[in-house]
């Protein structure tokens, strides 16, 4: 999703290139099979109502991703990600999820 460069760069800190330097929007997603979600209004209103929010409110409080959930949703993509809370979420049943 469109969001993950934007949280890794926010994460390092000011003046500081996300992982990969500024190449990663260009060739973060080069290879076979991966593709880079949009934020369009679809997804922002999708990520104001996900479900199980109540049950796993924790896993959910950052809007980026709920941004980022969303967009796996409406996209029937598999979410990769090291996160344990998204995982949970994922194992919930919620969205499909691949641990790295």
């Amino acid at each position: 999703s469109a969001p993950c460069p934007w949280r890794w760069g926010f994460r390092r800190g000011p003046g500081r290139e996300p992982r990969g330097g500024g190449r990663w929007g260009r060739t973060g997603v080069a290879g076979p099979g991966w593709a880079l979600g949009r934020v369009t209004p679809e997804v922002a209103g999708a990520a104001c109502n996900l479900p199980g929010r109540t049950d796993i409110d924790a896993a959910l409080k950052d809007p980026a991703d709920c941004m980022i959930v969303a967009t796996a949703r409406i996209e029937d993509a598999t979410l990769v990600t090291r996160d344990r809370r998204l995982i949970a979420y994922g194992q919930a049943g919620h969205v499909a999820v691949l641990a790295a």
